[in-house]
């Protein structure tokens, strides 16, 4: 179990995925999340909040779910970390991170690629980048031809590049993609067809 309030204010307990507020207030993180690297990188964006070998942490200001943080138990590594911009910088995502790493059995790593921010969070608590296998590098660029292929297909702005959609387009879908990702887990779960990890 994490610690309640380890800094920053912040509570921080596992995602209940039978909790429809958490469930919501993931999906919303989740989206801002893609968003924002959409933004910066350009790129279509790797990391989800839920999945069959991730435990996923809620962080809490006041009731409110004010980030996430999911690490993948079969390779000790962290998946994804988010924090509402306006919660940041307040030591939460590292009191998380510090917390797993002291209650891991193994040594704790990040799952490649790591944005800069996360790159000098990760850096500051001495958790190494673990580079992705040739499969799975593999299997990235296959969901992100399939992705661009989709909303460029439904895409009727071709502006810019003629194998790209427009940058409208694209946050739309992400946002679609962010319910779609969380729900097929949680309704899995509550359907009794995947454990809780």
């Amino acid at each position: 179990m994490i610690s309640p309030n380890p800094s920053g204010g912040a509570v921080l307990r596992p995602l209940d995925v039978l909790r429809t507020d958490d469930v919501n207030s993931v999906i919303t993180l989740f989206g801002h999340y893609l968003s924002e690297e959409f933004e910066r990188t350009k790129e279509w964006p790797d990391g989800t909040p839920v999945g069959a070998t991730l435990f996923t942490t809620v962080m809490e200001v006041e009731g409110d779910v004010i980030g996430f943080a999911s690490v993948d138990v079969a390779l000790n590594a962290v998946e994804l970390v988010y924090v509402a911009p306006a919660y940041r910088r307040r030591g939460i995502a590292s009191a998380v991170l510090g917390e797993w790493r002291r209650q891991c059995p193994r040594a704790l790593c990040a799952k490649a690629p790591v944005s800069p921010t996360g790159r000098r969070l990760m850096d500051s608590l001495g958790i190494p980048e673990a580079p992705r296998s040739a499969e799975d590098l593999t299997e990235i660029e296959r969901a992100h031809t399939e992705a661009y292929a989709y909303v460029a297909a439904q895409c009727g702005h071709k502006r810019g590049h003629p194998g790209r959609p427009c940058k409208r387009c694209c946050q739309k879908h992400l946002e679609r993609a962010s319910v779609s990702a969380v729900m097929m887990y949680v309704n899995a779960v509550r359907a009794g067809k995947l454990a809780l990890t």
